[in-house]
C-alpha cells in the first residue's frame, strides 16, 4: 500500500511541478538530451523587427575604418530625449537583422543644450581595426533607442 501511495505522490508531485515551471510565454522544460536554442521570437524580438524594418538602410549611415593611423571618431549630433545613444556595427553587419550584434553601444545624457561634439577614441572601446559604422539615436528613460540617424 505504502508503493502504490508514494508512485501517485511522485505523480502529482511531477504534474504539479511542471505547470509550476512551465510559464505562459511559450518556453518549456526540456531534457538537456533536446539541446538548448531559442528562437527570436522566443525572447520578444517580434515586438522590434517590424519597426527595424522601416529604419535606414546601413550605408547611410557614417561609415569609418580602424586602423593604426585613425584612433578617433568625431561623434557629434542633437539629441531631443532624456538620452542620445551611440551604436557601432561591423561593415558587414545588417544592424536590422541583428542588432545585438553592436561592437560599441552606450547612452549619454541629452546636455542642456541638445547638442554634442567630442572625439571618441576607438582603441578604448576594444575594437578590432576594420570597416564600421556609426549610429546616433535617440532614447527615452526606459524605452530602446530610435531615430538612428
Amino acid at each position: 500500500m505504502l508503493g502504490i501511495a508514494t508512485v501517485v505522490v511522485v505523480f502529482l508531485n511531477k504534474l504539479w511541478i511542471n505547470r509550476q515551471l512551465e510559464p505562459s510565454s511559450g518556453f518549456s522544460i526540456q531534457p538537456l538530451s533536446k539541446g538548448f536554442g531559442l528562437a527570436e521570437s522566443e525572447v520578444g524580438y517580434d515586438f522590434y523587427k517590424d519597426k527595424l524594418k522601416s529604419y535606414p538602410d546601413p550605408a547611410k549611415f557614417k561609415q569609418f575604418n580602424f586602423s593604426n593611423s585613425s584612433d578617433s571618431i568625431s561623434v557629434e549630433g542633437n539629441c531631443s530625449d532624456m538620452y542620445y545613444t551611440v551604436i557601432i556595427y561591423k561593415e558587414r553587419i545588417d544592424y536590422r537583422k541583428n542588432p545585438s550584434s553592436a561592437k560599441f553601444n552606450q547612452a549619454f545624457e541629452c546636455p542642456e543644450s541638445k547638442h554634442f561634439s567630442y572625439p571618441l577614441k576607438l582603441s578604448d572601446i576594444s575594437l578590432e581595426f576594420g570597416d564600421y559604422y556609426l549610429i546616433i539615436a535617440d532614447q527615452g528613460e526606459r524605452e530602446s533607442w530610435y531615430n538612428p540617424r
